[in-house]
């Protein structure tokens, strides 16, 4: 036993490397990988105690290759580049319906201001905290009182529609939502835990599709894992008959590493991502990413900002987005448009 123990010790490093690989590419398509990857800080506490009880008995070898072993899971876990989702749901019925408004828009010529925030039972605080933040679109999910709806509404100015009751999410604008045909939202439950929702923004120079999108949370439903594929294949299907150059996708996935294969899946439909800030927990530190927001090519992104008071559990996070394209073409000095 005591001639294998120093090939044991050389194991220890690409061993819990090998380890984080299989957990990144396993990170939101598997229960196990799941909760062990949520709960990464308390391994890196149970590592730093190994590490330390190995120095205490004078073993300063092992005490580093843990370091080392602790290091590389971790960054092997963020490396694997998982396969997207297949596009085996139909889309939202309303998607169809709606195709020709979402591609019938015209170009923004305006930056807008896009704050989400999922909010605990506990919430004190959001009003006032949304209020200074001053954005232009809010998507809050999660119970309000009316009072908290209606003191929000005019903070921003504008209107607000809610969206579904299970879960509660509400759409906060600083101008107006438009008719497409006969509704002016629309709502969707294509796989089960996964609900879909799309109006459509009106402010100062830009009209935004606004695709709200919420997935199982991790032990909501049944077979979570299938349930998951079904809500991201959902999603894909959605997005991709729409079709807009100027769609947004708040989504709402409490899912660690922030999905690879959500990511993944939302790529292919030429979408990228303009808020993958950590927010939960909200104090001390975040350390998932749980609200997403991700716009098509019509829109670049700047870095997202935290909006944090003492009740909830996840931050707000808010993104500022400017027009990719310019729409109005600059003028030489005998005021011919520059091509």
């Amino acid at each position: 036993m005591r001639r294998l123990r120093p090939w044991l010790r050389i194991l220890v490093v690409p061993s819990l490397a090998l380890c984080g690989a299989v957990l990144g590419w396993l990170a939101d398509d598997s229960v196990v990988a799941s909760m062990v990857l949520l709960v990464e800080p308390v391994l890196w506490v149970a590592a730093c105690w190994l590490a330390y009880a190995a120095l205490l008995r004078g073993d300063t070898a092992l005490a580093l290759r843990i370091c080392f072993g602790a290091v590389a899971a971790a960054a092997s876990a963020r490396i694997p580049r998982p396969p997207a989702e297949a596009a085996g749901v139909d889309a939202a019925p309303f998607a169809e319906r709606t195709r020709a408004c979402a591609r019938g828009l015209p170009l923004p010529t305006s930056t807008v201001r896009v704050l989400q925030w999922t909010l605990s039972s506990d919430h004190e605080g959001v009003v006032a905290a949304v209020t200074e933040a001053a954005p232009d679109i809010a998507i809050v999910r999660g119970a309000l009182t009316p009072g908290e709806v209606v003191a929000l509404g005019a903070a921003l100015g504008g209107e607000v529609l809610s969206l579904g009751r299970d879960p509660m999410v509400q759409v906060f604008s600083r101008g107006s939502f438009d008719l497409c045909g006969e509704a002016d939202s629309w709502n969707d439950t294509p796989a089960t835990g996964t609900a879909l929702g799309l109006v459509f923004v009106s402010l100062p120079g830009a009209t935004i599709p606004l695709v709200t999108a919420t997935l199982p949370e991790l032990g909501s439903v049944g077979d979570w894992e299938s349930s998951l594929r079904a809500g991201r294949a959902a999603l894909r299907s959605t997005v991709d008959s729409l079709g807009s150059s100027l769609l947004l996708v708040s989504i709402d996935a409490p899912l660690p590493l922030a999905g690879p294969r959500l990511a993944a899946t939302l790529r292919t439909v030429q979408l990228l991502p303009v808020s993958r800030a950590p927010n939960w927990p909200a104090w001390p530190l975040p350390l998932h990413t749980w609200d997403q927001l991700w716009a098509a090519d019509a829109w670049l992104g700047a870095p997202a900002k935290m909006v944090t008071t003492s009740g909830p559990t996840r931050a707000g996070t808010m993104v500022e987005l400017t027009p990719r394209w310019p729409v109005v073409l600059p003028t030489t000095g005998n005021d011919d448009p520059v091509r």
